[in-house]
């Protein structure tokens, strides 16, 4: 059913409470007074329900930015997915050096935004595993994509302790083939590195490298023959040098078997979508993306009634089936359409919008939400629903998934709006 209702609301919280008592649909969906309080508008109260669909996101580019996730983590909805970092190699200073040095040991510093685990312990095991490229890190690199490596050569394998608070990793390397090269022949033939942990034992660990830091680096300790003398030569890790532009990127493998995304295991599942009846799914890193659609009879219902609406007030109101603050990905965005020429919607880029309506995660009412009101109005005002799309926001730096419930659940996706003649 469809209300009359007055908001101004600078003052929603009181007057939401007399409304309350007047009408039977609980106003407060509007958002409990924390929407932008310069915003006062008349008009009538509806809400649209959405059929959404799980679909898998294969497209995402993961080149050159701050955060470089590299692990293994399995969810117990989406199975177990391995972060693979390749970086190029930025000489950070002269590594030229004499032809009687050798290589006296290598020293990795990798300097953290974030550890990620199901763990509940204090202290993790990490087996790390770093192997040489034999090619450069191109610019434009995808979640799918991948760089020519030496899996014969490992200039570490080592298996270390992480807390969950860690800021910073070292580790250290000084095998004995390592010791035999010749110092000037390793140096000038270091392009790049592939880190892995995890990648062939149990034990879920996810690290956010953070790539912006210049003291994410490789050191190269370089010993004089029958001398105590020791040199070392640094290489920042996917950063730039001088005008030379050095890149990462990011690949991510699923393993879906057994779980709710089964069907994404091969490539003809992945052409289809997954209904979303019972529950949708969000999953980062290269995983999947929720696509939505308008209730089709309100749509063309609402087109035919009220041709000229304006769209007052539109909040997008997504209900999660389990987490909390703590588990969820903290943000969501939304997306026009439904394929790989999705545009953010022109409501997420209004930087005076309130925030706590841009697609993040309300405890008290379990919901995600976000206001779409221009979004919407374009849907209205065309007569198409090319699909919103909903995507992780943080889904190049953090494992955490989310389950949505489904359109056949009580509390199911809609859009709460508010509309005048």
């Amino acid at each position: 059913m469809r209300y009359p209702v007055y908001l101004k609301l600078s003052f929603l919280i009181p007057f939401v409470a007399l409304l309350g008592a007047c009408i039977k649909e609980d106003a407060s969906e509007l958002g409990s007074g924390m929407v932008d309080p310069a915003s006062a508008y008349i008009g009538i109260k509806d809400t649209v329900y959405l059929a959404g669909t799980t679909v898998y996101d294969d497209s995402l580019l993961t080149s050159d930015y701050s955060d470089g996730l590299t692990g293994r983590y399995d969810d117990a909805v989406a199975g177990t997915t391995w972060a693979f970092l390749y970086a190029d190699l930025a000489p950070g200073d002269n590594v030229n050096t004499t032809d009687s040095a050798t290589v006296d040991s290598l020293e990795v510093t990798l300097y953290l935004n974030g550890v990620f685990t199901t763990s509940s312990a204090s202290t993790h095991h990490a087996r790390v595993r770093i192997h040489p490229l034999t090619d450069t890190v191109g610019s434009k690199m995808y979640s799918n994509d991948t760089v020519a490596w030496d899996a014969a050569t490992c200039y570490l394998d080592e298996t270390v302790e992480v807390e969950t608070d860690a800021k910073v990793l070292t580790l250290k390397s000084s095998s004995q083939w390592l010791t035999q090269q010749r110092a000037s022949d390793f140096l000038t033939g270091l392009k790049g590195l592939r880190f892995s942990i995890n990648e062939s034992t149990g034990g879920d660990l996810m690290l956010d490298v953070n790539m912006a830091a210049t003291n994410t680096k490789l050191t190269v300790y370089c010993s004089e023959q029958d001398s105590a003398n020791v040199t070392k030569h640094e290489f920042l890790i996917g950063n730039k040098s001088g005008v030379t532009k050095k890149h990462h990127f990011v690949q991510f493998k699923h393993d879906y078997s057994g779980s709710e995304l089964a069907q994404f295991a091969t490539a003809e599942g992945r052409a289809s979508a997954i209904d979303g009846l019972a529950q949708t799914y969000l999953q980062p890193m290269g995983g999947t993306r929720v696509v939505y659609k308008l209730d089709s009879a309100w749509f063309s219902q609402f087109r035919e009634e009220h041709p000229y609406a304006v769209i007052n007030y539109a909040e997008l109101l997504l209900p999660v089936q389990s987490g909390d603050s703590t588990t969820l990905p903290s943000r969501l965005l939304a997306y026009r359409g439904n394929g790989s020429e999705m545009s953010l919607v022109s409501d997420m880029l209004d930087v005076s919008r309130n925030p706590l309506f841009d697609g993040y995660f309300n405890p008290d009412t379990k919901h995600y939400r976000m206001l779409i009101v221009r979004h919407l109005q374009q849907m209205l005002t065309s007569g198409a629903d090319e699909g919103t799309s909903i995507l992780i926001d943080a889904r190049r730096s953090s494992p955490r998934s989310a389950v949505l419930n489904g359109s056949s659940q009580s509390d199911r996706p809609r859009i709460v709006l508010v509309y005048s003649e």
